[in-house]
């Protein structure tokens, strides 16, 4: 059994709203012995095995990975057996990374579930139906069952913070306490129907259960800029704030598994090409071998209980489906987070445009806000973050 999890963000560069970091977890099955015994001919043809370790170094996205030199015989069959299990492969009859194409399985009238790179699925101005799509009809595939998931939806919708709660998403119940999230929420789904998600969620359950596959868990962690603030302070610059987060919420995922082989794939957190300290400091039981470190990819291997575990930060690395669900649910919760902040502020500044909260728009936002702020005794460390 393999486990592929993928791990990415939303909202690392702005002033306002939240740092939103996600993870997607599936299991798979498949013969490790096949694709070891694939992998040695492979080898014994005559590929170096430098060369091949790249090739496996792809992973789940079938093209060339950039090159990390690796001589251990362990990392060499733990990557060959990640190359097998190419998810958009697998779910090539319900699944596509390119929304104008339709799926292989899907016949007339029957449109595929997108998943993606989140910022090939949504910019401003194009509404957000395939990033809640994709993202509601995995919630409703984990959660009790498609059709009743659909006949709640459909009767009242479903608020925000039902989705937050159920990905974990706020454990300090931060969001309670920010007035532009405890007012009246927007009911779910907000760009499509919820026969829309019904579909897409029963397409998804269909097509995993005939590849052998199971999304196993959806979680994320938002970031409010108060925590923001605190965790940059503590960490000492915000990429390391970012790889705390992250690396907490793959210990979540790991945790909640039933061991087996793990593989994770994470983006590259500013720069940053050492990861070893950082995954040591959440997974402290454990002895962290470095099996490559560069600017391309930087990969680590340790056990944990009954779990072999190796993780990848690269670039890129919403290539690979288990990434690039994580990047849409963490820009869908974002997206959220920022049409309520964008709403409550202006039923209360009148003529106020929206803002994404990026540095110079935010600066303009904040201006001309300040009166009412002020007003309103809101604390710039609850709306304002300083990296």
């Amino acid at each position: 059994m393999a486990i592929l999890i993928g791990v990415d963000e939303a909202g690392y560069g702005p002033n306002l709203g939240p740092l939103v970091v996600a993870a997607s977890a599936w299991q798979i099955e498949y013969n490790r012995a096949e694709v070891g015994g694939r992998r040695s001919r492979e080898e014994s043809a005559g590929a170096a095995t430098a060369d091949a370790a790249e090739r496996a170094g792809a992973a789940l996205r079938g093209q060339l990975a950039p090159r990390v030199a690796v001589d251990s015989r362990r990392e060499s069959t733990t990557l060959g057996a990640a190359a097998a299990l190419d998810l958009y492969a697998l779910l090539a009859e319900g699944v596509t990374r390119a929304p104008a194409r339709r799926a292989a399985g899907c016949g007339a009238g029957v449109e595929p579930i997108a998943i993606a790179d989140s910022k090939a699925l949504y910019k401003p101005g194009t509404g957000l139906r395939l990033l809640e799509r994709g993202v509601l009809a995995a919630w409703a595939t984990l959660s009790e069952g498609c059709r009743r998931f659909s006949e709640r939806i459909d009767h009242a919708g479903e608020a925000p913070t039902a989705l937050i709660d159920f990905l974990g998403a706020d454990p300090a119940h931060a969001r309670r306490r920010l007035p532009w999230h405890a007012a009246g929420e927007t009911a779910l789904p907000t760009a499509c129907s919820a026969g829309d998600v019904a579909a897409a969620a029963g397409l998804l359950d269909a097509t995993c259960r005939a590849a052998g596959v199971r999304l196993a868990a959806l979680r994320a962690r938002i970031v409010h800029p108060a925590e923001f603030n605190a965790l940059c302070a503590e960490h000492g610059t915000k990429g390391a704030a970012l790889s705390h987060v992250t690396l907490a919420l793959v210990r979540e995922a790991v945790d909640a598994t039933d061991g087996g082989e793990i593989f994770i794939t994470c983006d590259k957190h500013g720069g940053r090409n050492r990861y070893a300290a950082l995954v040591q400091s959440h997974f402290s039981e454990s002895w962290i071998e470095i099996h490559g470190e560069s600017r391309s990819a930087s990969r680590y291997a340790w056990s944990h209980r009954d779990a072999s575990c190796t993780a990848t930060f690269r670039v890129g690395g919403e290539a690979e489906l288990p990434a690039a669900l994580a990047s849409m649910t963490a820009k869908y919760l974002r997206e959220l987070a920022m049409h309520e902040f964008n709403a409550w502020w202006r039923e209360r500044v009148q003529g106020l445009k929206p803002t994404a909260g990026y540095p110079v728009d935010a600066k303009r936002f904040k201006r001309e806000i300040s009166a009412v702020q002020q007003r309103l005794g809101i604390a710039d460390r609850d709306l304002w973050r300083d990296r």
